[in-house]
């Protein structure tokens, strides 16, 4: 996903109990969710508490490489994570290699200025409300706490304008981003820039941004109600979302990212049918897209190289970019080395 997406991951991959109409069935179900979630819990904080800070570089990259069909030059698909960390904007050596020789770089969106404005601009609201008003009371109060929580100048007050989707995205990522730093994509952007290769992007920011604005407003409150409630969750048990992703991602393991957070998809609390829906929007509806792109592209400039980065979650599961690119005839190859 994008730049958000991978973050709200995380935070509410989280699905629903079934219902059970016996009382019996439902504590026998509920006992052996306890378990189940303790297990989960165990399974994350150990990746989250291995220390990593050592590494110079992920150990594995989130690579893989593109060649078949009418391409003359093998390109890249690069999986990327959305944190500033020194040993994430710092390639692995192989996926080092394949930007240098790259003619092209291709990020989700341009990272330029005005693209950014534009994006900013998607997030205020239009329906004449303040977030206040829209969410309630008591879902703005659990939200100045959380925020609280994280630092006590942090409130809610700052996004009052904004729609409730975009509150829900960004109440994830300010812990992160007081830390400061460029992200690994926006400097991959601006060495494509002083290194003279061609940039272009898999969608514009509207089509980026647009699958929010198809969520009603009632399913918006939903998910940002469920991304508080996962947020309290993970902060009682003591886990750190963003580390577990970064060790996970300096790992370089694809199976265990998507076993990861396959478990923590088993966790309480999450509407099923609204957090599908959302998934949908922002993951593989724009996956198509970005192929869409990708091939349009290789059409255009067959002879060139092209250095392709987007979220990693944007290349594993279900109808990602990369099998998406193998039913068009292409060979794809994961490069660990």
């Amino acid at each position: 996903m994008t730049k958000f997406r991978i973050t709200y991951l995380a935070q509410t991959l989280i699905l629903t109990l079934s219902s059970f109409t016996l009382a019996q069935e439902v504590a026998e179900e509920v006992a052996e969710k306890v378990v189940d979630q303790a297990e989960i819990f165990k399974t994350a904080t150990a990746i989250a508490n291995e220390d990593l800070s050592k590494l110079k570089h992920p150990l594995k990259p989130m690579l893989w490489k593109i060649e078949g069909n009418d391409l003359k030059k093998a390109s890249y698909l690069f999986g990327s994570v959305h944190v500033a960390d020194e040993n994430i904007i710092t390639l692995h050596p192989a996926a080092e290699a394949a930007y240098q020789q790259a003619d092209t770089l291709a990020t989700e969106v341009s990272m330029g200025l005005m693209t950014q404005l534009r994006g900013t601009r998607k997030m205020i609201r239009n329906d004449g409300k303040t977030l206040k008003e829209a969410i309630g009371e008591e879902t703005y109060a659990e939200l100045n706490t959380l925020l609280a929580d994280i630092d006590p100048v942090l409130s809610a007050a700052p996004f009052s304008k904004m729609k409730t989707w975009a509150v829900m995205i960004l109440h994830g990522m300010i812990e992160e981003q007081m830390k400061g730093g460029k992200p690994l994509d926006l400097i991959l952007w601006e060495r494509a820039d002083e290194d003279d290769k061609k940039q272009w992007a898999l969608e514009t920011i509207d089509g980026q941004m647009g699958g929010f604005d198809k969520l009603t407003e009632a399913e918006q409150l939903i998910l940002l109600k469920d991304s508080i409630s996962a947020a309290k969750l993970l902060k009682k048990e003591k886990l750190d979302s963003i580390t577990l992703l970064k060790n996970l991602y300096l790992k370089g393991d694809a199976e265990k990212l998507m076993e990861t957070l396959t478990l923590l998809g088993k966790l309480d609390g999450m509407n099923q049918e609204v957090g599908e829906k959302f998934e949908k929007l922002i993951l593989f509806d724009r996956n198509e897209r970005m192929v869409a792109k990708i091939l349009e592209t290789f059409k255009k400039m067959p002879d060139k190289s092209h250095f392709i980065v987007a979220g990693t979650m944007h290349y594993l599961g279900d109808n990602n970019v990369s099998e998406l690119l193998r039913k068009q005839g292409y060979k794809i190859t994961r490069v660990e080395k």
